[in-house]
Formats: C-alpha cells, structure tokens, sequence
C-alpha cells in the first residue's frame, strides 16, 4: 500500500509539472498572438474568414508606378490585387469603377474610399485640386466633384471618394485606415456599369 501511495504521489507530481509547463508554454505563445482588436481587421466587404494583419498592410513601399493599378481587360475587379509587391496586403474591392466621367482623363492618380469620420485626418493633408466624391444615402450613387472645403461638416455616415496623387496615397494611408480601397482610373472603361457603389468602411 505505501509502495501504491508513492507511485500515486509520483505520477502525480509529474502530471502537475506537465501541466504547468504545457500553461506557461500557452501564454507565451498567446502573448506573441496580435490582440484581435487591436492588431488585426475584419472587414465586411472581404471574403469570409479573412483577417488582414495591420503592420502587415504598411509593407508596401509608395510612390507605385501607375501601371501597378492597371488591370487591362478586365472585367470584375472584387477580390483582385494591386500588383506583385502590394498583392499579400493590398485588397482592390470595388464595385463601381464609373463613378464620374470627370475622372477619366485623370493621369497617376488612385481613389480611397473610406467613412468621413476616418478621414477627416486626410481631409487636412488634401490640395485645394484634390477631388472630393460623396456617396449619395438615398441611391448608392456618388455626388461630386466638390472641392475639399465643400465637404467639411458633411454627416459621418456618408463615405468619402478621394481622388489623389499616386505619390501621395502613401500619406494618405498611413493616416487612419490601414485598410483602403485602392483601383486604377486606367481600368474603368473595361469594367461593366453598376447602379450601385460598394459600400466601404
């Protein structure tokens, strides 16, 4: 019987050091884990399941040569990528491509889009030539151009479309969302119409 007792005790004392070594090692691999509210982002808009890792979205080095947003022939931008460097971090989601004929003859630029509370950080940072689109709450559509002033104290709840440089979208991005919606005036024209715009942030 004291024999059995030591054994008991034995395996029990081994079972407790496994146990504590198996808690330590988990606590260290959670603290080397992003926190999920901090570190990473879920967007709606993405496909499912996907998360998208914050500092990894600031890999990117701009100004990016503006074939980088160039898609030639087709026709559905959802889910596409910028180019080879950008691919991994940089989500083109995009619905409507034809927001404004103005745009077209727009050289080197891209459009961010993104909720006016987030932006309103960009808005200081923007040229008075800088093109400033408002998403219209009763049909989907976009208003504009505006000039930037214009759209000071405008609702929160509209979502901004701004027209900017290429070697300015950086800057730009780095401000507030690290995740922004990115697409190339270049690839309008091959893109089908829609009645609606994708609703971004």
């Amino acid at each position: 019987m004291t024999v059995l007792s030591a054994l008991f005790s034995r395996a029990a004392t081994y079972i407790v050091f496994v146990v504590v070594i198996a808690a330590v090692s988990l606590y260290r691999h959670s603290q080397n884990l992003p926190h999920p509210t901090s570190e990473w982002i879920s967007e709606s808009s993405l496909p499912p399941n996907t998360r998208i890792k914050t500092n990894e979205l600031r890999k990117p080095n701009f100004p990016v040569p503006a074939d980088a947003f160039n898609f030639p022939g087709e026709g559905n931008l959802e889910g596409r990528y910028v180019n080879q460097e950008v691919r991994e971090n940089c989500p083109v989601i995009l619905s409507n491509l034809r927001l404004a004929p103005s745009l077209e003859d727009i050289p080197g630029k891209v459009l961010l889009f993104f909720n006016q509370k987030e932006a309103a950080a960009v808005i200081d940072h923007l040229n008075a030539d800088d093109t400033v689109y408002l998403r219209s709450e009763d049909n989907g559509n976009h208003e504009g151009p505006f000039p930037v002033a214009a759209v000071l104290g405008e609702k929160e709840s509209r979502v901004l479309v701004i027209s900017v440089p290429v070697d300015k979208a950086k800057m730009v991005r780095d401000l507030q969302k690290p995740v922004f919606h990115i697409a190339s005036l270049r690839a309008r024209d091959t893109a089908p119409p829609h009645s609606e715009s994708h609703r971004c942030g």
